[in-house]
């Protein structure tokens, strides 16, 4: 049984879940009559990625010592707030927020990778690179496309969704392998010439691949600095 607190890691426990749960919202079509819900899912994901961000903000040591879980976390909260921005209530929604939001959990991973994260390493590119194309969630005729293509893995069915994006768009044809990488930590897009080598490495690593994000969510080990 998960126990609510409203303090320390064991609320960061309670949203994760919570974001999990409500990233199922996504089997719904993103539309104005859905709109309740879709904004109570953004608000969701970005409260993850500020508890998160505000544990590392603490100590930075907490870097090393947060769970796996955490990289799910950050990705989720990503790839929601990246299709919620370019879906068609997008307007009617916070956007300047949302998309601060998207890139501190994209920076989130980043730091997550620097702990020898291959995972958090892939998932920062993909995040980065999804956020500045312009085909992303789009149709051939430039219509907004944020149909569920994915519906197979419950909550993890955007993040699949959006990995298929990736692919269509980012697959081994398309990415030149270039000498630097890591992404922005100013709060914006990243350029495409800032993405490195890790585009060639995602590819070749094989972005289907990823079983790892089924995880044991009751498992974790909050072991933080000061704690």
């Amino acid at each position: 049984m998960l126990t609510y607190c409203h303090t320390g890691a064991n609320l960061v426990f309670y949203k994760i879940h919570e974001l999990v749960v409500l990233a199922l919202y996504f089997f719904l079509d993103i539309n104005a009559g859905n709109w309740q819900h879709f904004t109570t899912l953004a608000q969701s994901a970005c409260e993850v990625t500020a508890e998160l961000d505000s544990i590392i903000q603490a100590d930075p040591r907490n870097v090393a010592k947060l769970p796996i879980e955490s990289t799910w976390a950050f990705l989720l909260s990503g790839i929601v707030l990246l299709r919620l921005t370019r879906s068609s209530i997008a307007l009617t929604l916070d956007t300047d927020r949302l998309e601060r939001c998207m890139f501190a959990a994209r920076d989130g991973l980043d730091l997550m990778s620097r702990r020898d994260n291959k995972t958090a390493g892939k998932m920062t590119l993909l995040l980065s690179q999804l956020s500045n194309s312009k085909k992303a969630f789009r149709a051939a005729d430039g219509a907004i496309d944020t149909r569920l293509r994915v519906r197979t893995r419950l909550a993890a069915s955007c993040v699949f969704n959006a990995a298929a994006w990736w692919r269509d768009e980012f697959g081994p044809e398309q990415i030149p392998v270039l000498e630097s990488a890591g992404a922005s930590h100013d709060g914006g897009p990243v350029d495409q010439g800032d993405m490195g080598a890790r585009s060639a490495e995602l590819v070749n690593d094989g972005a289907e691949d990823m079983n790892w994000m089924f995880l044991d969510f009751d498992s974790l080990d909050w072991g933080l600095a000061g704690a």
